[in-house]
Order: structure tokens, then C-alpha cells, then sequence
């Protein structure tokens, strides 16, 4: 495809990033800020995830179904993240889905569907945000109990805060000239948490033998049915890996998003 001389001189697209902004017929300045790296420590927050959920590990399958499950969720997640990222290559679009749809759609209907798509990825995405704040809430509230032990939350605190929380992740929108200094700070709190979590648990958590961690199913559910639980497990892993198709979705700020976006993914 031939790429206007015009566009190629443009000081924010060069080489594959010019061939980008031409295919997208797009009239704005994108300024491409991230790279693999960045967006893959931003993206990455599989620990803390995790951290917020342990409370329901040890309830449903314990620490046997945790490893499991993740092992049988990464391969199923890598399959899919596999067939977004070769899409990724051909269309680096924010928009993601809704664009695949657009252009892989039969004619007729890519319309309705793209339109479809693009309200299921938003939800989606809406959702993420108040699930985070949610479990986010919850836990400050846990460790204020557990260090003022007369502080009992209260379901209109945790609401507030969770209001807080939410707001908070709404005013980074307004603030889209901080935001790659934001993503630095979230990626250094990600990955230092993800260390401190790690090495207090080896360094303070009581050991067990391999045969309980690989071998000892635990259900403490309330279900009688050791199956139902077992699929309940799963809840963590997925809780803990979904959102990377959050990079399609920032693919136009990316520097040479047909490459950088994919190999992230």
C-alpha cells in the first residue's frame, strides 16, 4: 500500500507507524508514547489479582485447584490472545473488537454487529473498572479492621470508598498528558507489590508438605458437589488474567503498534 509523502513526513509516523496512521484515515496527532515493554508491565497485574481473591482460594478447591486451573486458563488464554494479536497485526485500532468486526463481518450486518461488539467491549470494560474498585474498597477496609480492631466497615464506608476509587480512575481520562507518568507508577506499584507479596509469603507463611499443595482438594463451599467447586476454582485464574485484550485498546499509542501490540499480547 502506498503511504502519501505527506504522512510520511509527519514527525509521529515513520515507517510502520506512518502505514498505520494511513490505513486508519485518521486526521488526528497520535502521540505513540508506549512500547512492548511499557504496555506489558502496565497490562501485567496477574499477583495483585490474585492477592485480592486468596481468601476464596482456600474456600474452593484450595491451593491443588489455584495451580491447576491457572495452568488449564493460560493455555486457553494464550490461545485466544493468540488470535487477537494476528488481527492486532493487521488492524493496530483502539477500538479493537469492534474494529475486527467491521472488517471480518459480512457486509450486510457488519454494521449491527460492529455496534454490538463495541457496547459488550465497553461494559466489559466499565465493569472491570468497578470490580477492581470494589475489591480495592474491601481490602482497605480489611486492613483497617485488622490494624484498629474497634473499626467494624460498614456497608455505606465500603460504598464510599468504592465510589472514591471509581472517580479516581475517571478523572485519568481528563488527564490524558499525565497519563504515560501514571502507567510508569502503576507498573513500578505492580511489580513491587507483586515482589513484596511474594517474598513476605515465602518468608512468613507457615509451610506445607507437596503432597497437600498438588494433592489435597478443599472444599469449604458449602456445595456438596466436589465438581461444581472444582469449576468454581477457575474463578481466580480468570479473575487474574482476563483484561489483556486491554492492549488492543491502547494499540494507537504504541510505537510501531503492528509489531510492539502483538508481541505484548
Amino acid at each position: 500500500m502506498s503511504i502519501d509523502s505527506k504522512e510520511m513526513s509527519h514527525p509521529h509516523y515513520r515507517g510502520e507507524d506512518a502505514k498505520d496512521f494511513h490505513i486508519g484515515q485518521s486526521h488526528e496527532t497520535l502521540h505513540r508514547v508506549y512500547n512492548t515493554w511499557t504496555v506489558k508491565v502496565g497490562i501485567t497485574d496477574d499477583e495483585d489479582r490474585n492477592v485480592v481473591l486468596y481468601s476464596t482460594v482456600f474456600d474452593v478447591g484450595g491451593p491443588m485447584m489455584l495451580i491447576y486451573s491457572t495452568i488449564i486458563v493460560t493455555v486457553g488464554q494464550c490461545l485466544m490472545m493468540s488470535s487477537l494479536a494476528e488481527l492486532c497485526s493487521v488492524w493496530p485500532y483502539a477500538g479493537g473488537q469492534q474494529a475486527f468486526t467491521k472488517y471480518l463481518a459480512p457486509q450486510r450486518i457488519r454494521r449491527f454487529l460492529s455496534y454490538l461488539v463495541g457496547w459488550v467491549v465497553l461494559l466489559g470494560e466499565i465493569a472491570t473498572v468497578c470490580g477492581c474498585s470494589m475489591n480495592s474498597a474491601q481490602i482497605i477496609a480489611s486492613v483497617v479492621s485488622i490494624h484498629q480492631p474497634t473499626f467494624v466497615p460498614e456497608t455505606w464506608s465500603t460504598y464510599l470508598m468504592f465510589v472514591a476509587l471509581t472517580v479516581l480512575s475517571l478523572l485519568f481520562c481528563f488527564s490524558q498528558k499525565h497519563l504515560p507518568a501514571i502507567a510508569v507508577l502503576g507498573g513500578i506499584i505492580t511489580l513491587g507489590g507483586g515482589l513484596a507479596w511474594a517474598i513476605s509469603f515465602l518468608i512468613l507463611a507457615p509451610k506445607q508438605t507437596a503432597s497437600f499443595v498438588f494433592t489435597n482438594f478443599i472444599n469449604n463451599s458449602g456445595y456438596a458437589s466436589n465438581a461444581w467447586v472444582g469449576f468454581m476454582s477457575f474463578y481466580t485464574p480468570i479473575y487474574a488474567l482476563y483484561g489483556t485484550d486491554g492492549i488492543l485498546h491502547i494499540a494507537e499509542e504504541m510505537r510501531d503498534a503492528t509489531k510492539s501490540a502483538p508481541r505484548a499480547m
